[in-house]
Order: structure tokens, then C-alpha cells, then sequence
């Protein structure tokens, strides 16, 4: 036990140094790690002799010296924590659990290649860590996602190298070919291609209704004011209609129980005079915020627009028709 506390503040000393490219004086790290001085001087001796370089630099404000890590950042920086190892493994479970099989699965090897590189006793407190936290899903069919066609998206994503994609429509039995150029992927409820075409404008296709994808052997170039990221923030799900400014309300007994949820990032909340909750935000994605506002469960009621209100009511409706 004490070889393993000793090897995690080898790690913790060693990230304390690359973060600090102006050194640390021994004393300060002592105080970090509640350690004497001289454990200290022990410490940063081990990890010259494994190979860190640990240069003495003059302190501008005092006739000490600071202790500074040269030529080793790289190797602190892969260094990871047992909370962040454990953090990482949690996240692969959840990814598994909503994305494309192929993106998780590509995730789940990079983190056994950066888990293998890792000290034993944080590999083992990682370990505990997981074993006491877990990171819970919302329970949902995964969507499908076929490997190679993914891997023919994100090369042509790559290479800015047009695609001419056979596409089923709302999954129906005609297909069609389209001249695409793809932008990006989103992946969660269902998994899209982002893509523009020919006349500018920017669409989604589910990767699950694309039937075959292949080069046209042209590039193109990528609209400088164009960022997934922006993109995807615009909407609950995937930006393909007008955003909406949303009003919902919570009841006085209810509000309570949404005070800390989020149905988006440009969310307001306001407490009215009678205790009750105002939740504003704005965004498009129509289906998405009706999932959303069911998913919360709690009792909700949309007073803007008049479209999602009437969206959710048959929805619900649709819902209960189909119940047996």
C-alpha cells in the first residue's frame, strides 16, 4: 500500500511539473502532497533516475531554487489520474450505449491502448473508481450503423471528395441517388450525415436509410463558416428546421423538479409569482423537443409555439392508437 501511494505522487509530482512551465519550489509540492521537504528531494531524485529530466532553476523572488520538468511534458501529459481513467471508462460504457457500434467500438480501442500505458496502481484505483460510479443512459434502441459505410463517409469526409449516395426517403422502398458532399456526422437517437449540395444548402440523410455511397471522383472545398459544432448546438437532435422559440411551464408543485434540468443551452428559467416554473429556450429539431419534454416526466405545459403543442398532442395521440 505504501509502494502505491508513493507511485501516485510520483504521477501527481510529475503532472504538478508539467503544468507549471515556470517550475515549483520543493517546498510547494511538499505542501501539494503533505509530505516532508526531504520526501520531496526523494520524490524528484526516483524520477530523474526513471528517466525524467528535473532541471534547478533560480527563483526570481528568493534565493531558492525551483524544480522544473524539461523535455518530458509529452509523457506526464498521457499520464492520466485514477478519477480520469475511471471517467474515461464510464464514458465508453455510455457511448456504447447510445452511438454507432463502430464509433464505440473504435473508442473502446483507443482507451485499452491508453489504459495498457498507465501504472499499475492507477490502473487498480481506476478500477475501485468504476466499480463505485456509474454514468446512466437514457434507455433507447441503439441505431444501426454499418461499419464500412461508415468508413466510406468519413474517408470522403476526410478527403472533401464528393459522393454519389443512393438514399431511401424516410426509409421507404424507392431509392434515389443524390450528388452529396459531406460536411460531418452526428450520432445519438439516430445517426445522420450532414452534407451540402450542389445548390449550397446544408441536409441531413439517416446513415441507416443510405443504401450505397461512392466517390464521384471530385473535391470540393469547405465553406469557411460552416462548424459542426454550431451546427448540432442550433437544435435538440439534428438542425434540419426552422428553430422555434419555446415557452413551456411547470407547475407550482412540479417546478422543483426541474430547476436543475436542461432541455437546451440557450435555456432560461424564471420562477412566476404563483411558484410555478417559466423554462425558455430556442431551437429546432421539432420530434426532438417533444421527445425531450416527455423524457423528463414530469407534467409540462407547452404555452409556445401553437405548432409543438399541437405536434406533442398527436404524438401522443398516434402513441395511444398504437398501444395494444
Amino acid at each position: 500500500m505504501q509502494r502505491n501511494r508513493q507511485a501516485a505522487r510520483l504521477l501527481s509530482i510529475t503532472r504538478d511539473l508539467a503544468a507549471a512551465p515556470q517550475g515549483l519550489l520543493p517546498s510547494e509540492l511538499a505542501r501539494r502532497h503533505s509530505v516532508t521537504r526531504r520526501t520531496v528531494e526523494r520524490d524528484l531524485a526516483a524520477l530523474e533516475a526513471l528517466g525524467f529530466n528535473i532541471e534547478t532553476i533560480p527563483d526570481d523572488a528568493s534565493p531558492r531554487l525551483r524544480k522544473r520538468l524539461t523535455g518530458a511534458q509529452g509523457l506526464a501529459s498521457a499520464i492520466l489520474s485514477a478519477p480520469e481513467l475511471a471517467a474515461a471508462r464510464a464514458a465508453a460504457r455510455a457511448l456504447a450505449d447510445v452511438a454507432a457500434g463502430p464509433v464505440a467500438a473504435s473508442f473502446g480501442i483507443l482507451l485499452d491502448k491508453l489504459e495498457q500505458g498507465q501504472p499499475a496502481a492507477v490502473r487498480v484505483d481506476a478500477a475501485a473508481l468504476d466499480a463505485a460510479q456509474a454514468l446512466v443512459t437514457r434507455a433507447a434502441p441503439r441505431p444501426a450503423a454499418d461499419a464500412g459505410l461508415l468508413a466510406t463517409l468519413q474517408e470522403a469526409i476526410l478527403a472533401c471528395a464528393e459522393l454519389r449516395i443512393t438514399y431511401r426517403k424516410g426509409g421507404g422502398a424507392d431509392a434515389r441517388d443524390y450528388i452529396a458532399r459531406p460536411c460531418g456526422l452526428l450520432f445519438g437517437g439516430r445517426n445522420y450525415l450532414v452534407w451540402r449540395g450542389e445548390d449550397g444548402a446544408y441536409r441531413k440523410f439517416t446513415l441507416g436509410h443510405i443504401e450505397a455511397a461512392a466517390p464521384t471522383g471530385r473535391h470540393f472545398d469547405l465553406a469557411d463558416d460552416f462548424s459542426m459544432e454550431d451546427f448540432a448546438a442550433r437544435s435538440l437532435g439534428v438542425m434540419s428546421e426552422v428553430a422555434l422559440d419555446v415557452v413551456l411551464r411547470a407547475a407550482p408543485d412540479r417546478a422543483a423538479l426541474l430547476r436543475d434540468f436542461s432541455f437546451h443551452s440557450t435555456q432560461t428559467q424564471e420562477v412566476t409569482p404563483d411558484g410555478g416554473l417559466l423554462i425558455r429556450f430556442r431551437a429546432a429539431g421539432i420530434a426532438e423537443i417533444c421527445n425531450a419534454i416527455f423524457g423528463c416526466g414530469v407534467p409540462l405545459t407547452i404555452l409556445e409555439p401553437e405548432t409543438l403543442a399541437q405536434t406533442y398532442r398527436a404524438r401522443l395521440a398516434a402513441a395511444l392508437d398504437n398501444f395494444e
